[in-house]
């Protein structure tokens, strides 16, 4: 027991499987949790997401940076080594936020927040998230409809992405650049202005099956519930949904 209180992380991972393999199952079932959750906790947002696919309420802060491309294992490499990749059509861009450094991102948040103060009820959560998704989709361009319609779009923005990529001389390009793009591009802006203090709406982004895909979770509280913001529809969904003789 000193031992695994002493001991680093992967110490306690195997003193974990040492008491299993003799029986000491409570000694165990203590040490293993307090190393996954250590482990957890010194994750990035960035390598959170990467990994899991998910990023909850408040974690999107300026610096996280993220592909559409699947990370290897769920492992990211750091900012630095993105940014000294050349342009690469095939593998995509990695996406930068930081209103800190982006003129155009913190000139767009600051916006949303003052047609926020504008609103009727500006604590009215479902107002808010309307205002949001109509000016992310204003700037990034409207989703959905057919298949063909989505393809064409993706097609289009991936032609706006390469020409960024090519300006910046690196596959890292900032959000605020992006005036083209994919549903990963608008849950990735819209997670951040929901993120922001002057917005301020509980909500977290998923990623998708595609590369592509992702959408938002907004979380209405007095109904005990998340609400997808730009989920795609499957084929089942809409099987269920349809109406039965």
């Amino acid at each position: 027991l000193r031992c695994v209180s002493l001991s680093g992380e992967r110490e306690r991972q195997r003193c974990a499987r040492l008491a299993l393999r003799g029986g000491h199952k409570k000694i165990a079932a203590l040490v293993a949790p307090r190393a996954s959750k250590e482990k957890v906790a010194a994750q990035t947002p960035a390598q959170l997401y990467a990994a899991s696919g998910l990023l909850g309420p408040g974690q999107l802060r300026d610096g996280f940076f993220c592909s559409a491309e699947r990370a290897e294992h769920g492992r990211l490499l750091s900012l630095a080594q993105y940014t000294a990749m050349a342009p690469n059509v095939a593998r995509g861009e990695v996406v930068l936020v930081d209103a800190r450094q982006d003129r155009d991102l913190h000139a767009f948040v600051e916006r949303v927040a003052a047609e926020i103060g504008r609103l009727d009820s500006p604590d009215d959560l479902a107002a808010k998230v309307a205002l949001c998704q109509r000016l992310v989709c204003a700037r990034l361009g409207v989703g959905g409809g057919s298949a063909k319609a989505r393809q064409n779009q993706d097609e289009r923005s991936a032609a706006a992405m390469w020409s960024l990529q090519r300006q910046r001389k690196s596959r890292v390009v900032s959000l605020g650049s992006i005036r083209l793009g994919t549903a990963w591009h608008r849950a990735l802006l819209l997670k951040y202005l929901a993120d922001c203090k002057g917005v301020a709406v509980p909500c977290r982004l998923v990623r998708g099956e595609a590369e592509t895909e992702a959408w938002v979770e907004v979380h209405y509280a007095e109904e005990g519930r998340w609400v997808p913001i730009g989920k795609p529809e499957r084929k089942q969904d809409q099987a269920a949904a349809a109406p039965t003789d």
